[in-house]
């Protein structure tokens, strides 16, 4: 049966890698005239240099061929002072053997041996290189470099990279403090320079502690005297002189010198408000907003009236009342985005993101003009007809006879919208939260405290991520509006974190204790009826108020909130939301109806209104953690919040910045010896390393394997793809798979252990457990019998007895062993690049050896896939879409 044909085909496996480990001989054991390791050998004497030898028995493995040819090129170039990049295809020991092995043969007591990897690798890096060197008689230290903006160059860190030359010691860092190193050196210079001295000034982080009662982390000892400057200086310079005359070990040189990925920015400078605040953030939250509501619509949710300005009141909309015209625009929205959904020119998993730029310029982009039209009606802009302002929306303001009739704010107005929708929009768009942007969580905040400085910027914008959950460890985004943009992506995705939400609600406090009146109708008090009310629920006390309200003034609350005629306060008006498209009676039924199933009966709902603002118990935590699920995700407190604390706060630009990137690791400013490989190189490299050494055979070998039908197949994945229904398709018994490689970023909304978890219990029963990957590389097993997890070192599970899940930032350079004749699953996006497939592939190291793997294609990238295949037959992709159909 099948059975007996897969054990058969993994024994076939099994014999042909045994033939070859005993039918090769020992590749350093040389004869004649011949270079090992820098000597020379006489000839007809065999020799061998003992280090390999030794390497060999401590690790229970044979150095094969390439692997001493590559060690030979790699030290030779090492001892003649110049820098060599090599290729070596994945799989053949890059990290297991070379590195190791360069450590041992370069690491001589005269020089530093300093191993630069990707920081996702840096644990497991690490834990080969412990291993390799734990016991005699290859007995080494291996260390860790690590440093940041905040690290200051001390002496002891002087003197351990002083003990590492003289103890023959491996020291292993990441590119970010390689380069935090050398602008700390610059940093340190121009302050000497020019006797300017840094200085926290964060309102925002003194408004936290002050509320929450926390202290400093560190005395604030920011201002340096000059001796103290000078002797870091010289210090700097004796560590970089230690450098230059050491030796630099870059694994995955393609991911650590690639210049777009690797750049690092240090603000210098006094900080200036943003121009233009605060619409550079209103504008841009009114467009983000209307896709919002579409996309709630969209998922078969009722839209929440969407917080789109005030309503009410005529503009110039071809006789149509505002309200009536934002109805309009969101009816031909929702249509467009159905129609995208349905060609696959957007996605909606995990949320709505754009992957066509013409159908955002054709379809999408003159419905968001004319919305956000109204709103520009709505500030100011009056003296202009629609046909002249829509135009200038698409190209700017360029007539000369228009920017004379407009004010200096109008034409800022016109210019702003001109950007966002045609650049600015569809660069957020095309993102997807938490694989490329998203918020740090506390857990993420508090240990990048603890390990260097987090400034309040990366505290409460979003930040660049380089993999799925992976936010990048120090970089931050250079174009404001980029990063404004994202952050209101950021936080409606995610949702106010638990202290984002304790300082709005206390800063709300704040204000109402501010205020005048009866402490119920102040101003504050009505934004926090607001959200309440937005969210389903009801504040205590203000049924009789409303009824009061309604008799007096002829009109129910739920109209006012239509027109946006409510007696809150303007700020709490703007925040409101408007165009409602449910009745208050239904949505009190829905809320009822919730809350009933929540407790099991049939509950009323006025015995569970929420406290008023001013009876609010800060302190009580039970109640507290009921405000933050019922609000985390109100888009009338996070807009509040950015609003009033993040954006004010965290938009003042410097002037001045120390900038570096990869390029600077590869070049000759900070190590004069550079030795780079991967299995997938790039030609981006600095001049000083030269061209790239490529392996004879390796990119049409690894093509071949790739491009194998027996060794790759694909699996399209149905319409309405979900990460459940992903899973399941995985894990189904006659796949028959062993792992799930996500190098496409499909599986969000889920950190690793849950999908481990949930791997768990869907699994075959001959599976026993599901091996995943902790934040830092570390190796965990999930055991299904009693739901623990252990190091995978330690577990005893055969690989043909687990299942494996590589999430994204772990689909390069990371070994876990897999059965002789395993299946894995490999997943498909729409970023994903040649290399990172590679690299993803060859996670399975016998790929084409026995073991195989199977595309999930979600119908997104199929069609990209498509229309990319049409371009290189020089057919359209409608004309290629009817060939397939045929």
């Amino acid at each position: 049966g099948a059975a007996a044909e897969q054990a058969a085909g993994a024994a076939r496996v099994l014999a042909d890698q045994l033939a070859f480990m005993v039918s090769f001989r020992r590749a350093h054991v040389r004869t004649g005239n011949g270079a090992v390791a820098g000597g020379s050998v006489a000839a007809g004497v065999a020799t061998f240099d003992p280090r390999f030898l030794v390497f060999e028995f401590s690790g229970g493995l044979v150095l094969r061929p390439p692997q001493v040819k590559l060690l030979d090129t790699l030290v030779a170039g090492a001892s003649n002072g110049r820098s060599v990049c090599h290729q070596m295809l994945m799989g053949e020991g890059k990290t297991t053997v070379i590195a190791p092995l360069l450590g041992l043969l370069l690491g001589d007591g005269s020089q530093l041996v300093l191993q630069i990897v990707p920081a996702p690798l840096l644990s497991f890096s690490l834990a080969v290189l412990r291993q390799c060197f734990s016991s005699a008689p290859l007995l080494k230290s291996v260390w860790t470099f690590a440093f940041d903006r905040r690290t200051a160059v001390s002496a002891e860190l002087l003197n351990k990279s002083l003990t590492a030359v003289s103890e023959r010691a491996l020291m292993v860092t990441t590119p970010s403090a390689v380069k935090a190193f050398m602008l700390k050196l610059i940093e340190l210079l121009h302050l000497l320079d020019t006797g300017q001295y840094p200085r926290n000034r964060s309102t925002l982080a003194q408004g936290l502690r002050r509320i929450f009662g926390l202290k400093r982390s560190q005395p604030q000892s920011l201002a340096l005297d000059k001796p103290t400057l000078q002797a870091q200086a010289a210090r700097a310079v004796k560590i970089l002189g230690v450098w230059r005359h050491g030796v630099a070990v870059i694994d995955e040189v393609d991911v650590v010198l690639h210049p777009l990925r690797s750049e690092l920015n240090w603000p210098l400078g006094d900080k200036h408000a943003l121009d233009f605040a605060p619409v550079r953030w209103e504008l841009p939250w009114h467009l983000l907003n209307l896709l919002f509501i579409a996309q709630e619509a969209t998922a078969g949710k009722t839209a929440p009236s969407g917080l789109n300005g005030n309503g009410g009141g005529a503009a110039n909309t071809g006789g149509m009342t505002v309200a009536a015209a934002e109805e309009n625009i969101k009816e031909r929205l929702l249509a467009v985005i159905a129609f995208g959904l349905s060609q696959n020119t957007l996605q909606r998993v995990p949320h709505l993101t754009l992957l066509s730029d013409e159908f955002y310029h054709d379809k999408m982009r003159p419905l968001l003009a004319e919305w956000l039209l109204l709103w520009l009606r709505r500030n100011g802009l009056h003296e202009v007809s629609d046909e002249a302002a829509l135009r200038c929306l698409v190209r700017g303001v360029e007539d000369r006879g228009l920017h004379a009739q407009i004010t200096d704010r109008q034409a800022k107005l016109l210019n702003l919208g001109a950007d966002w929708l045609a650049f600015l929009l569809p660069h957020c768009l095309k993102k997807i939260s938490r694989v490329h942007f998203g918020l740090l969580s506390p857990e993420e905040m508090a240990t990048m405290s603890r390990d260097g400085v987090l400034p309040r910027s990366r505290r409460y914008l979003a930040v660049p991520f380089v993999g799925k959950d992976t936010p990048s460890p120090s970089s931050e985004y250079a174009h404001p509006d980029v990063a404004i943009g994202l952050t209101i992506l950021a936080y409606r995705y995610e949702g106010l974190r638990k202290p984002d939400f304790g300082l709005a609600l206390q800063q709300l406090r704040f204000a109402m204790e501010s205020e005048l009146g009866v402490e119920g109708r102040r101003p504050a008090s009505l934004t926090w009826v607001a959200w309440v009310e937005h969210s389903g629920r009801r504040v205590r006390g203000t049924k009789q108020r409303r009824a009061q309200t309604e008799e007096s003034e002829g009109g129910s609350v739920h109209a006012r909130r239509l027109t946006g005629a409510s007696n809150a306060s303007p700020a709490s008006r703007r925040m409101s939301s408007s165009l409602s498209e449910r009745s208050a009676n239904d949505a009190a039924s829905e809320a009822e109806s919730a809350i009933g199933a929540a407790i099991g009966g049939d509950g009323d709902i006025n015995m569970w209104d929420i406290l008023p603002l001013h009876l609010l118990d800060m302190k009580d935590v039970e109640y507290m953690e009921m405000l933050f699920d019922m609000l985390t995700r109100s888009p009338l407190a996070v807009r509040f919040y950015l609003d009033t604390l993040v954006f004010p706060e965290t938009t003042a630009h410097q002037n001045s910045k120390l900038s570096a990137n990869g390029q600077d690791l590869g070049g000759e400013m900070l190590f004069s010896r550079r030795i780079a490989f991967s299995g997938t190189p790039s030609s981006l490299l600095p001049l000083e390393m030269g061209e790239c050494a490529h392996q004879l055979g390796d990119d049409a070998k690894m093509l071949r394997t790739l491009t194998e039908p027996g060794v790759v197949s694909r699996h399209v994945l149905p319409h309405d793809w979900d990460v459940p229904t992903l899973l399941a398709a995985a894990a189904a018994a006659e796949l028959g798979a062993h792992a799930l490689i996500d190098c496409g970023a499909l599986i969000t909304g889920m950190n690793n252990i849950e999908v481990a978890q949930h791997l768990a219990a869907i699994l075959p029963e001959r599976l026993e457990g599901v091996v995943y990957l902790e934040q830092g590389g570390h190796k965990k097993v999930l055991l299904r019998a009693t739901g623990s997890t252990m190091d995978l070192e330690r577990s005893g599970l055969p690989p043909e007895r687990r299942f494996s899940f590589y999430d994204q930032v772990h689909t390069t350079g990371m070994d876990i062993p897999q059965a002789s004749n395993a299946v894995a699953v490999l997943t498909l996006g729409k970023d994903l690049t040649f290399r990172d497939y590679a690299q993803a592939a060859y996670r399975m190291r016998g790929i084409g050896k026995g073991q195989t793997i199977v595309l999930f294609v979600t119908p997104q990238a199929d069609r990209l896939l498509t229309n990319e295949a049409a371009i290189a037959r020089g057919v359209t992709p409608e004309g290629r879409h009817a060939q397939l159909a045929a």
